[in-house]
């Protein structure tokens, strides 16, 4: 009899990178998998979703957790004969948009040309990553311009619960007359585990019993904290934050 596979949903910004080492360091190569575009699948990521119709059906058998951005609800029907147990991380809505320009800016200052999408207006690209690099905080225009960004992007400004209804919506059946924060509320009833970035550690005990793995240690972000939390919220005042804010109260209480 195998044990549930635990199927992790990634949202941005949410201790992916302790959760991730954390497996990575605790199980073997064939029993975690990190799902993520099949371009950057070293080691052993096994990439997009299309690629795991090819895993050998020892793999699939062997497999403990698998986790990633492109997690959803169709994961599971690439392993058929196992039971699912769906969990994710969720965090405070601001709080998370405040480490995603952090990160963004901390790619850059180390010669990620490819996060200058989230700063168009930028003309001289050297000179700004040099800046970073140099500790020189960004401009309130630059902050303003990453905003922008975020707000031509689907799912603006509550993408928690956007991205949760895209991936998952066939978890349940719909009211045309639920709220975006309802609809993503009763998607998460149907998941095993739901965590929040404020509490991982309430989070990393439960998982570390299913998996059988040794305690969880914290292990902090090293981005460059250019823009504090206090500050962005400040930019962020004029926006609706109100879905987000109701699943992530709702889940960071328990």
């Amino acid at each position: 009899m195998h044990s549930p596979l635990i199927l992790i949903y990634h949202i941005p910004k949410t201790a992916g990178l302790s959760l991730r080492t954390y497996l990575q360091d605790g199980l073997s190569d064939d029993q975690f998998c990190l799902l993520k575009p099949a371009a950057n699948s070293p080691g052993n990521e096994t990439g997009s979703r299309s690629n795991l119709a090819s895993l050998p059906i020892k793999t699939k058998s062997s497999l403990k957790a698998v986790m990633g951005h492109e997690v959803s609800f169709a994961t599971k029907d690439f392993f058929p004969n196992r039971q699912h147990l769906f969990s994710t991380v969720i965090r405070e809505p601001t709080g998370r948009i405040a480490s995603n320009i952090n990160y963004a800016l901390s790619r850059i200052a180390t010669g990620d040309a490819e996060y200058f999408s989230n700063f168009p207006n930028v003309q001289d690209r050297q000179r700004f990553a040099a800046q970073l690099y140099a500790g020189e905080r960004p401009t309130e225009l630059c902050i303003e311009q990453y905003i922008k960004v975020q707000q031509a992007r689907s799912g603006w400004p509550n993408f928690q619960c956007f991205w949760l209804v895209a991936g998952f919506s066939k978890m349940i059946d719909v009211s045309s007359d639920q709220s975006l924060a309802k609809y993503a509320m009763e998607i998460l009833k149907k998941f095993w585990l739901v965590g929040t970035f404020e509490r991982l550690s309430h989070y990393m005990h439960r998982l570390a019993r299913e998996l059988n793995l040794p305690p969880f240690d914290i292990h902090h972000n090293k981005s460059i904290k250019q823009i504090c939390e206090s500050e962005m919220r400040e930019h962020l005042a004029p926006y609706d934050f109100s879905h987000d804010n109701e699943i992530h109260s709702r889940y960071n209480r328990d």
